[in-house]
């Protein structure tokens, strides 16, 4: 795994307290972006997905998400990472209309748990995110300043909760909303 300086959200969408905190991590080298997160808590998981591969619903357990946008463009790309180390990477071309599905990618995946904490990182090619987000609105070369916010689904008590870095105004949690991806990376 990368060292990643971490970030702890410690309150859901509706500003009740979480406990253990989520903690997430976002880098972008020169040529990859590294993302994770990692909790002090026992995972859980979708039922019937295996680790380190694509799948797409990771969001309806623990799940640590990305979303990712430049700066004059209604493109993003979500990032979903599960704490065995299933993943999903969707393209959008504006507010919830996904355009692409990455299935056929491979990324380079981390994860370690045990009964009592989890941890999992996924790092992807910078040329990935640059290909899927430039259109004509942003031009290659242009586009520098990336957008983003790091969200999370949390499946504590058999009931999901949702957790995000940037606060949102609307009274139910909405991800994709393009106010969110406030970050600059």
């Amino acid at each position: 795994m990368i060292e990643l300086s971490y970030l702890s959200i410690s309150k859901d969408w509706y500003g009740d307290p979480v406990q253990p905190a989520l903690d997430v991590g976002l880098v972008i080298e020169d040529q990859h972006l590294v993302f994770g997160g990692r909790r002090k808590a026992p995972a859980v998981n979708v039922d019937g997905f295996k680790a380190l591969e694509f799948y797409e619903g990771l969001w309806e357990a623990d799940c640590v998400e990305l979303f990712l946008g430049f700066v004059g463009s209604e493109r993003y790309l979500e990032i979903n990472l599960a704490p065995n180390g299933s993943w999903a990477i969707f393209v959008f071309s504006n507010y919830r209309k996904r355009e692409e599905v990455l299935s056929d990618y491979t990324p380079k995946v981390f994860s370690k748990s045990d009964k009592d904490s989890w941890a999992s990182q996924i790092k992807i090619e910078k040329n990935l995110l640059l290909d899927n987000l430039l259109n004509s609105e942003v031009q290659q070369g242009k586009a520098e300043t990336f957008l983003y916010n790091i969200t999370g689904v949390l499946a504590d008590s058999h009931k999901l909760r949702y957790l995000t870095l940037e606060s949102g105004t609307q009274t139910e949690p909405d991800f994709h909303l393009d106010n969110l991806r406030k970050t600059k990376l």
